[in-house]
């Protein structure tokens, strides 16, 4: 990979975190979604649980689910 290169792919991502900070924050989530593929599976491991002892993971399949559920 050429410094070049490098450079580009960080710049990509810059542009990729900054959409996902501001789509997310303004709650524009036809334009947040467009960042995860169809079929992604997003796991978050602390989610809200009934009790502190339950597990705290949350897993969602597909970018349909994640955005509308």
């Amino acid at each position: 990979m050429t410094t070049a290169q490098h450079a580009d792919d960080i710049e990509a991502l810059k542009l990729l975190m900054a959409r996902y900070a501001h789509w997310g924050d303004t709650q524009q989530w036809d334009k947040f979604g467009s960042l995860f593929h169809d079929d992604a599976v997003i796991i978050v491991d602390a989610g809200p649980r009934p009790d502190p002892e339950a597990d705290p993971r949350i897993e969602v399949h597909g970018r349909e689910a994640f955005i509308t559920g």
